[in-house]
């Protein structure tokens, strides 16, 4: 059950006896309410967005209530409700109150001082993180009401198109259907009698209860005809407030008031109550994902050994086949040899021995944090092993470069689109597609991106967003790579290099000996470069590679 609304009511002795008749929900209207006490969003309703379940049978009216983190916490049973139109503006009811004393002071007090009226509905619950924002419910998902709660003092700031349906004087008296049990208040006002004995402390609950039974005896006719000042409020809460900005009112409510002063609650004084309050969310698990392995492409390993195996072919294509000189003559033969590469397959794991306890009692959950931050150890050391051999490949000399240095003024962009071009064309020469991505270190990166402009950008050298990291030349997209070194640019496919994991996967197993539970993240991958031509480097220098297929700028 959740309060959803407060809306204002009024008292009067309607045709069906003691009632009390309020519009409960206006229609398309946003108001600010609270379904802990704590947390508050938006919410409209529109009509047909709450029904009654006849299944429910009676709809229970209440004094008060107060949401709480652990649901509602009622005030005693003192009524029905009974709707008496749902649609239109506004859903509209009766309250109908029972012939007890705590029921007639309720629609006594409602009468001379008003009163609000909360709804009780099952609406599911807003969004996590939702403060603030706007919830609308429709008749496509509506929500039963459950039950109502009235709240005497008032709620001044009641929710806007709120409207009340009994005028708030000259209602009709209580028919005599009502039959009271206990005297009906003084007529006239009179003073709180002293406290017999000096007191310590004063509950919240004791200070309410006095402002309710002084409350009751005041006549705001009888004000009026003194020319009180507070005889042109209609509510005692419009009082306390103008009160707080007007000594004369201030002093005429003095004499409604307890008069003594009260004893200072502070959160000192009620450690029990109040304890340490702690944020959700865990920080500090930076998990960067795996740009140099997205970028590349993530490929499965065959099923079985440790080492992967794949077959090559080195030769030369314009050597295999030729013209034939005449008719009947030799045609043009030559071996054709088709060799094989490899590579070892490394295996990456880390865990822990949690306590059950620790599994248990923790709040956010250790273990799901624990997960969390394994991942993104595992994403972090696997992308960074696939960077190390993708380098590798490029000191070797297995691969091709291309003379580019980013640090040299190319105010127009016109030699960073043509060594990206170039070195696109050379991955397609050496793998049969062209370049998918171009992976840089943290220094290239930033003066590929930094002098560019964001999208739409036509006639460019290419776009950049601070906002986003997106760096895009040529058509290719500017990946950073943070394990890369810093003046690294490569220009490659996933035809020519790529990661080969099985992986990566969770284990557990019960401790029984020391009431534990051992949780390990592993997987077993390898850095494959089938075609080691199709890795083209951008490099400030030609490299002295005996061999080594290159091209200048």
């Amino acid at each position: 059950m959740r309060i959803t609304r407060r809306a204002t009511l009024e008292a009067t002795a309607g045709p069906e006896g003691r009632t009390l008749e309020a519009d409960l929900l206006p229609y398309n209207v946003a108001a600010r309410v609270s379904d802990d006490g704590r947390h508050h969003y938006l919410e409209a309703w529109e009509p047909g967005s709450l029904v009654v379940d006849a299944a429910l049978g009676t709809l229970p009216v209440y004094d008060g209530h107060m949401p709480t983190a652990n649901g509602v916490d009622h005030g005693p049973l003192i009524g029905r409700v009974v709707p008496t139109s749902i649609d239109g503006d506004a859903f509209r009811a009766r309250l109908e109150l029972a012939d007890t004393a705590r029921a007639r002071e309720v629609h006594a007090l409602a009468d001379l001082v008003g009163a609000t009226v909360s709804i009780e509905a099952d609406t599911p619950p807003p969004p996590r993180g939702w403060d603030g924002k706007q919830i609308t419910r429709t008749a496509a998902a509506p929500s039963r009401l459950l039950g109502v709660a009235i709240e005497l003092l008032p709620n001044v700031g009641a929710f806007p198109g709120a409207t009340v349906t009994a005028a708030r004087t000259g209602a009709p008296p209580m028919t005599s259907t009502m039959t009271p049990t206990e005297p009906d208040p003084p007529t006239e006002p009179t003073d709180p009698p002293p406290p017999t004995e000096p007191e310590s402390r004063v509950t919240v609950a004791d200070v309410d209860e006095r402002i309710r039974a002084a409350v009751a005896r005041i006549r705001l006719p009888q004000l009026a005809e003194a020319r009180s000042p507070l005889a042109r409020f209609h509510t005692f809460a419009e009082a306390i407030i103008a009160g707080t900005a007007d000594v004369e009112i201030a002093r005429a409510l003095g004499r409604v008031m307890i008069g003594r002063a009260l004893a200072d609650n502070l959160t000192t004084d009620a450690p029990g109550v109040v304890h340490e309050g702690w944020l959700t969310q865990v920080y500090g698990i930076v998990d960067q994902g795996r740009p140099v392995i997205n970028g590349i492409g993530v490929a499965a390993l065959p099923t079985e050994g440790m080492t992967v195996h794949w077959p090559t072919f080195a030769g030369d294509l314009l050597t295999l086949v030729g013209k034939q000189a005449t008719e009947k003559t030799g045609i043009t033969s030559v071996k054709v040899p088709i060799g094989s590469d490899s590579a070892d397959l490394e295996t990456f794991a880390g865990g822990s021995d949690i306590s059950l306890q620790l599994i248990r009692r923790s709040s956010p959950s250790y273990l799901e944090t624990y997960l969390r931050i394994m991942a993104a150890a595992y994403a972090a050391v696997t992308d960074k092993e696939a960077s190390t051999q993708l380098m590798a490949q490029i000191t070797a000399g297995l691969g091709n470069f291309v003379v580019y240095d980013f640090t040299a003024s190319d105010p127009s962009g016109t030699a960073l689109r043509t060594a990206i071009f170039r070195a696109s064309a050379m991955v397609q020469a050496a793998t049969g597609s062209p370049a998918s991505v171009v992976l840089a270190g943290l220094e290239a990166f930033v003066a590929l991106g930094g002098p560019l402009t964001p999208a739409p950008v036509f006639n460019a050298s290419g776009t950049a967003s601070a906002s986003t990291l997106d760096v895009v030349v040529s058509g290719l997209r500017i990946v950073y790579g943070p394990y890369l070194p810093p003046d690294a640019l490569v220009v490659t496919n996933g035809l020519a290099c790529s990661w080969r994991e099985d992986g990566p996967q969770t284990i557990n197993a019960l401790d029984v000996e020391k009431l534990g539970q051992n949780y390990a993240v592993w997987g077993m991958g390898a850095f494959t470069a089938t075609t080691p031509k199709g890795v083209v480097a951008l490099v400030k220098t030609a490299p002295v590679t005996a061999g080594r297929a290159s091209s200048k700028e």
